[in-house]
């Protein structure tokens, strides 16, 4: 897919980001408001205690663990599948790219699970072939 015709995908609502990163919002040992820290913890103010966000697991857990396949890091991490597709779609965690258990889009070079395209590059050829098809679109553009 030409760079030109690739379509910006919007960026998640902050709901969206929210109900996948489930952030922790109070100590469950004192129940005080937790303080967000810059590395990416929570901190409650009283008891110091630390908590972390699913994207926060994710990211340490492939640090530690960098050849991880898609169902280890949900299962050492500890967060679903829907948010760990969530954070690789919307390019919020990265993969080593010496990790064998991921391939990327033949169009655009996204990190996929499975196939030979991401759902948008698959999307746009599937649509234009229609209109090519349909004679609405000169496959030579």
């Amino acid at each position: 897919m030409a760079s030109d015709q690739k379509e910006s995908k919007p960026r998640p609502s902050g709901k969206e980001l929210q109900r996948h990163l489930n952030t922790p919002l109070e100590c469950k040992i004192c129940h005080k408001m937790l303080n967000r820290r810059r590395d990416g913890y929570y901190q409650c103010p009283s008891c110091n205690s630390l908590y972390r966000d699913n994207l926060m697991k994710a990211k340490e857990f492939l640090l530690n663990n960098p050849d991880a396949s898609f169902e280890e890091i949900c299962e050492g991490a500890r967060i679903s599948e829907e948010n760990l597709t969530f954070f690789l779609d919307n390019e919020m965690i990265s993969i080593p790219d010496t990790n064998k258990n991921f391939s990327t889009c033949k169009y655009c070079g996204r990190i996929i699970v499975a196939g030979r395209y991401c759902n948008n590059c698959a999307l746009y050829t599937f649509n234009r072939l229609q209109k090519i098809i349909t004679g609405e679109e000169d496959p030579e553009e």
